[in-house]
């Protein structure tokens, strides 16, 4: 009966993740975070102290993990920065990164401001000297190496006394506008860098979900659906992501329907001591105009072409023959009166 009940395991733990009320993240993820994890808000008392923030976490394979989580399966790089919110989830400055051989990297200039400190199960990024230009959004990033594996992410607000909201930094935003049932891509300007060996992945979010990663172009050319994403059905059925040209990667949406109105961000990834970039569209969906016709209950695409109709009704025929038989009595008449004389 057990050896029945562990041949069936894999299956049971994608039945557990597709229909339980825990974060599928950690279904999916070779490694998640534990409750051992800073809170959305940590307060400073003042300035000049130094602030300790770390993360905890758990294996599906504990065994395999002799120093740190980068050792967990898939796991490209761990990196520690500045975000721009804890609601927006974006990663705008790396600080620390850790690459899948535990190799940790600063960010220069930041060398005497921070320390870094691991076990077996947590990493911990100590702040010193902790001043009000410091106040910011503080978080980690898991890279894996999968496309279609969302990065595991934290973050927590660091201020001195009153609460800080976060960077203020806005990305420039463009406007598109699509039809109900049509098919429209939606063109992002490619990274100069997504030709290095440094560039990780695209992604497209809405809002804060992941929906669908692209790898690099020589690897990748339709883009992955990310498996833990909330749109994952509508992904599979209706989006893709793929490089349109040199200039440009393109996200697709077919048989575009109102709900897909919304902020489309594009992230590109690197790798090491490269920050993400970012390029923001806001999608507006709209009915196609239609314009009614003469005849009740029907109408017409504004597109389409109506057959040409006649410019006169049958008084104004009824006009031009009486016209037409007046002028041939008359021509009658006189050359009668010419033949008389």
């Amino acid at each position: 009966m057990m050896a029945t009940l562990l041949s069936w395991k894999p299956f049971l733990i994608k039945f557990i993740c597709l229909f339980s009320w825990f974060p599928r993240a950690s279904c999916q993820s070779s490694l998640s975070l534990t409750g051992d994890r800073p809170p959305d808000l940590v307060k400073v008392t003042e300035s000049g102290k130094d602030v300790t923030l770390s993360w905890d976490f758990s294996y599906k394979d504990s065994a395999s993990i002799r120093n740190g989580p980068w050792e967990a399966r898939d796991v490209l790089e761990i990196s520690f920065g500045i975000w721009k919110s804890i609601d927006d989830r974006l990663l705008l400055k790396k600080i620390v990164t850790v690459d899948n051989s535990g190799k940790f990297e600063v960010r220069s200039g930041y060398e005497s401001k921070m320390n870094c400190s691991h076990s077996i199960n947590k990493l911990a990024f100590k702040l010193k000297g902790f001043s009000f230009e410091d106040q910011a959004t503080y978080g980690i990033n898991v890279e894996f190496g999968r496309l279609d594996q969302n990065p595991l992410t934290d973050s927590t607000r660091v201020s001195i006394g009153a609460s800080y909201s976060g960077q203020d930094e806005n990305f420039n935003m463009r406007n598109e506008t699509a039809y109900v049932s049509d098919t429209f891509d939606l063109l992002y300007k490619r990274s100069v860098q997504d030709r290095n060996e440094s560039f990780s992945a695209y992604r497209i979010q809405k809002g804060n979900i992941t929906i669908i990663a692209l790898g690099k172009e020589q690897e990748n050319k339709n883009g992955s659906c990310v498996i833990d994403s909330a749109l994952l059905e509508e992904c599979k059925q209706r989006f893709a992501l793929r490089y349109y040209n040199k200039t440009y990667v393109a996200f697709r949406i077919k048989n575009v329907t109102l709900h897909d109105a919304g902020r489309y961000l594009l992230e590109a990834f690197f790798l090491g001591m490269i920050d993400p970039e970012y390029a923001d569209i806001k999608l507006s969906v709209q009915e196609k105009p239609v314009t009614t016709t003469s005849e009740p209950g029907t109408t017409t695409r504004f597109h389409e072409i109506s057959e040409p109709k006649a410019k006169g009704g049958q008084s104004d025929i009824q006009f031009s023959a009486t016209l037409l038989l007046a002028l041939m009595m008359v021509f009658q008449i006189g050359w009668s009166l010419i033949n008389t004389f």
